[in-house]
């Protein structure tokens, strides 16, 4: 492994000690999980610890992060996002065993969005009125 590499790569494993994985269960909604240690996304659970974290987020493009604390479990939903946005989130651990500030990787999740299905005597104007009969649904 080259030299370059072999520094990002460490500076990685002593910047981010924990990792963090989304998923967007509405057009709203994003269930946020992290776990500690060099684990793999199955090893995400939602146990109790005797921790304490912050949860920050905000939506792509947007300056300024929105801050949640959760204790005592490794899980958090989150709602009231704007649907079909991308968001990001970055989990800080309070009760860091040598008091450093700890931080997650930053993780990116799409919530989803809406599609409008018309039917085509739906689609068509009667009389220059628009159509009334129109299906929204997440997708």
């Amino acid at each position: 492994m080259p030299y370059k590499t072999w520094i990002l790569n460490l500076r990685a494993h002593y910047r981010h000690l924990f990792l963090a994985q989304g998923e967007s269960i509405s057009s709203t909604t994003v269930k946020l999980q992290w776990a500690h240690g060099d684990i793999g996304p199955s090893c995400l659970c939602s146990e109790n610890t005797d921790r304490v974290y912050i949860v920050k987020y905000r939506k792509v493009g947007n300056m300024l992060f929105k801050r949640q604390r959760v204790e005592q479990q490794m899980y958090i939903i989150i709602d009231d996002l704007t649907p079909n946005s991308k968001y990001e989130f970055v989990v800080e651990d309070k009760m860091a065993e040598d008091h450093k500030k700890k931080f997650s990787e930053r993780c990116f999740v799409v919530t989803k969005g809406f599609s409008i299905h018309t039917s085509k005597e739906t689609a068509r104007l009667v009389d220059g009125i628009q159509p009334i009969n129109v299906t929204v649904t997440e997708v």
